[in-house]
């Protein structure tokens, strides 16, 4: 903020040094009372700085973030004269300025006493419910920074001066009232709480959360339409109580490579789908680690050895076996079961295996 005219400026009070040492303790960085004036009287003051990616209390550092009062106004004078030392703006808007006293605010202000306040969140506030590491609930209770908001606002206030535009603003803002005509009661700051920031919400990339949910998650690799033609031949074409010929056996081949094939092109599609998208995982890891091998084999080719293709045959194989379609019986559609017994499953598997190993060997990624 600029200086004021000497006109302009306040006269500093004399208080003495039990009136600022009691104010301060009481003087936080968040309050209750910004929330809703009828809740009781509660703050939050936060010690230490973090190195976060936004603005916050702690990303600004809490000792260059103003504090208020917050349990009335018969702390307002010493809140205000402390502020202006912590706002280094102290010869800016007072007159005369006692020095003792000034000194003894610089080494309060460098301890962290504060009084001990602590007791039930008030039913006036919200409290949202958020699950924490272990399962358990955790209730947050959002809490305003009137100190934070007034180092925003000075920011466009000083860039309002020096364009010479009064007009001027770095954001959207709505205009809100707190405390009707005692706003001196929440805090002396609470003005600067009037004019809240609006901000765009972020716009959601479909691309990002499908490749995201490919990454974690996995992706549907069975070829439903050729699993379905394989078990309608099944019932149509074999007996399960009698031994298949050999052009039963060669139609069934036809009919699992169909589906083998379309399984490993799938995974080719979706191989070049994450590729594109790489960025958006952690270390550009296509796969995550958690997800089983048969993705990771589907995806990364060189991941197929037997054991792989022992891995994928049982996969395919019990998807067949228990895939259930609709027919329709007496004019009704109904779901059905695969009539697969657990030895034909064994055997499917098989087949399903030796299947995959040759396709892996006779066709390339890179020439499909």
């Amino acid at each position: 903020m600029a200086e004021l005219k000497e006109d302009k400026k306040k006269q500093w009070l004399s208080l003495g040094k039990a009136a600022y040492l009691s104010a301060y303790q009481r003087m936080v960085h968040f309050s209750a009372k910004a929330v809703n004036s009828n809740a009781s009287a509660a703050g939050v003051r936060i010690i230490d700085r973090a190195d976060l990616p936004y603005i916050s209390v702690s990303s600004v550092g809490p000792a260059l973030v103003p504090l208020d009062y917050f349990n009335g106004a018969n702390t307002a004078t010493a809140s205000n004269q402390i502020n202006s030392f912590v706002l280094n703006n102290l010869r800016d808007r007072f007159k005369e300025i006692d020095e003792d006293e000034v000194s003894f605010i610089k080494q309060m202000t460098t301890r962290y006493d504060f009084a001990d306040l602590a007791g039930e969140i008030d039913c006036h506030l919200k409290q949202i419910i958020m699950p924490d590491e272990a399962g358990n609930d955790l209730c947050l209770t959002p809490l305003h920074s009137s100190g934070l908001s007034k180092l925003i606002n000075d920011t466009e206030r000083r860039i309002a001066q020096e364009n010479d535009d009064k007009k001027f603003s770095l954001f959207r803002h709505a205009g809100m009232n707190y405390g009707g005509s005692n706003t001196q009661n929440i805090g002396g700051l609470a003005n600067e709480l009037k004019k809240p920031l609006f901000f765009g919400a972020p716009e959601e990339d479909m691309d990002i959360r499908k490749s995201l949910a490919i990454h974690y998650k996995g992706f549907s690799y069975m070829p439903t339409t050729q699993v379905d033609d394989y078990l309608d031949w099944l019932d149509e074409a074999c007996s399960p109580d009698k031994a298949k010929t050999m052009p039963q056996k060669l139609e069934e081949e036809r009919l699992l490579k169909r589906i083998v094939r379309s399984s490993f092109l799938e995974a080719d599609r979706q191989f070049a789908y994450l590729t594109k998208n790489k960025a958006n995982f952690p270390g550009e890891q296509l796969l995550s680690s958690d997800l089983d091998r048969v993705f990771h084999g589907l995806i990364f080719e060189e991941e197929r050895n037997n054991d792989w293709f022992i891995d994928f045959g049982n996969a395919v194989a019990d998807y067949i076996k228990n895939k259930k379609r609709k027919k329709t019986i007496a004019g009704k559609r109904v779901d059905i079961d695969a009539i697969i017994s657990n030895q034909d499953a064994i055997t499917l598997q098989g087949l399903i295996s030796d299947i995959a190993r040759t396709l892996s060997q006779t066709t390339a990624r890179s020439t499909i």
